[in-house]
């Protein structure tokens, strides 16, 4: 699904919202 900063990395059941926040923390921090 789409994460909060990018494309999630999860299927479609919450991974990809918190995926896309986590990759969205690492990749701008």
């Amino acid at each position: 699904g789409w994460g909060g900063g990018g494309c999630g990395w999860g299927v479609e059941l919450g991974f990809g919202f918190i995926f896309g926040i986590t990759l969205a923390a690492l990749f701008f921090i």
